[in-house]
């Protein structure tokens, strides 16, 4: 739908210079991904922090990015062997924290969160990434490595698409071939090769070609660069001003490198740098998911898989956000003791103060 895609895209542009800021190696990331966790936030945020979110992803009138990221989900082609893609959310609820049945509603009803109330342990960690294989299909199989003891809520977001070529690369021209890296060093690859009608764009900064998938709806976009030009630059460009393809396929030869990456993200910390450090404070207001009033962003992370080969493509992203009570987390510690030496350790029965086992623990 028209209105998710302006929000989605300025949101994408926000973020993209501080995701690649400092990074010479590979990047990889989702924003839609990211931008269904904030449009689950915004909907329990109130005050101040309601506004900061929605005027970051440029929401517009109430209610309505749901309204768009429901009508988007609906006009979804139905999955096939040649294109598949699918969209999971899922809240899980600690236990012993009250969630607001308004906000609870609206997770279920607007944007289809899968909820599950539980007690925080492993078994609710194991379920987590339980979830995250079986929407990745296997291709992510851990989100979280655990469950912090002031963390009160988690949601996540599963991405996972497969798409083959309309005009497919022939295994039999892949050669190896030089690659030069970023760092100044050339190494052997895998190089595809296209002869075909394609869109394709070209200018002194850069080339383009946007190679479709069966059904035409989707496509993959290869941005090349020309020597001396930034990469990060000319796709910040790209993204804001879009590409100028002409409405008639070009014929012409591609090479593209066979690959397979995969990326981790601390999101909180690259929303933090664009502008969001509020919802990560005492400061937040998240007062729509409980009344309690000291609720705030705790660990926001995002893992990614991308595989390209002459058939096609196939990828995958996991993006979670955990919620907290501040009071645990931002009291100042009034002393630090780190046992990284030999010490002493003992059980007591404490109403007696009976000892019952020693232990010097020397050596480990």
């Amino acid at each position: 739908m028209d209105n998710l895609s302006k929000s989605v895209n300025p949101f994408a542009l926000k973020i993209l210079p501080f995701v690649l800021e400092g990074e010479r190696g590979n990047s990889l990331f989702s924003p839609l991904g990211l931008f269904v966790i904030l449009c689950s936030l915004a909907e329990g945020a109130s005050g101040e922090t309601a506004n900061l979110i929605n005027s970051f992803l440029n929401a517009g009138k109430p209610g309505g990015l749901a309204e768009a990221y429901g009508g988007w989900i609906e006009g979804l082609p139905a999955p096939n062997e040649t294109l598949f893609l699918s969209l999971a959310n899922m809240v899980m609820i600690r236990d012993d924290f009250d969630v607001t049945r308004d906000y609870l509603e609206r997770l279920t009803g607007e944007y289809g969160f899968f909820a599950a109330v539980r007690k925080f342990d492993s078994a609710a960690l194991d379920e987590i990434n339980r979830w995250v294989g079986e929407t990745t299909r296997g291709k992510i199989t851990k989100i979280l490595d655990k469950l912090l003891p002031d963390e009160k809520m988690v949601l996540a977001n599963s991405i996972y698409f497969v798409g083959q070529w309309e005009s497919r690369f022939q295994h039999e021209a892949t050669e190896n071939a030089d690659f030069h890296c970023a760092d100044g060093r050339t190494s052997k690859v895998p190089m595809m090769f296209l002869r075909a009608n394609l869109r394709y764009y070209g200018c002194p900064q850069y080339q383009a070609v946007d190679l479709g998938y069966v059904g035409g709806r989707f496509s993959m976009t290869a941005v090349l660069p020309a020597d001396g030009e930034s990469p990060d630059q000319v796709f910040a460009g790209c993204l804001d001003r879009g590409i100028p393809f002409g409405k008639e396929p070009v014929y012409g030869e591609l090479r593209l490198p066979r690959f397979e990456m995969d990326a981790g993200m601390d999101a909180g910390v690259i929303l933090k740098k664009a502008g969001l450090e509020q919802i990560f404070s005492d400061q937040a207001d998240f007062t729509g998911m409980n009344p309690r009033g000291d609720l705030n962003a705790g660990r926001m992370v995002q893992k990614s898989i991308l595989s390209v080969d002459e058939s096609g493509t196939i990828a995958a992203s996991v993006t979670a956000a955990t919620m907290q009570f501040r009071g645990m987390t931002l009291k100042k510690s009034e002393f630090t003791m780190t046992c990284d030496r030999p010490f002493i350790a003992a059980v007591f029965d404490n109403q007696y103060r009976l000892p019952i086992l020693f232990a010097k623990i020397a050596v480990l």
